[in-house]
């Protein structure tokens, strides 16, 4: 298997076939690096939960159940951590 790798705002994406992990040092670049990602003007209803956390995980899909038009929903790895990271965008 090869393994391409990218460079995003200083932060390594590694590619494994279909799969993406996005790996940031914080919530705040995990963001900016998805609103960047998104590049829609209408983006809301912004979503994290940390993915061991079945409470926030609960929490999270809730409110991605109630937001509309298109949507973009990934995981990424802060500081070691998996969460959950999305929004709503293009109303």
């Amino acid at each position: 298997m090869h393994m391409l790798v990218f460079v995003i705002h200083s932060e390594i994406v590694f590619r494994y076939g279909m799969s993406d992990i996005y790996r940031f040092d914080s919530e705040r670049e995990a963001f900016a690096w998805m609103y960047d990602f998104v590049d829609d003007s209408c983006i809301d209803n912004g979503r994290f939960a940390w993915a061991d956390d079945p409470k926030e995980v609960e929490k999270y899909h809730k409110q991605a159940d109630n937001g509309c038009c298109g949507f973009f929903d990934t995981e990424v790895v802060i500081k070691g951590r998996k969460a959950l990271i999305g929004c709503n965008y293009g109303h």
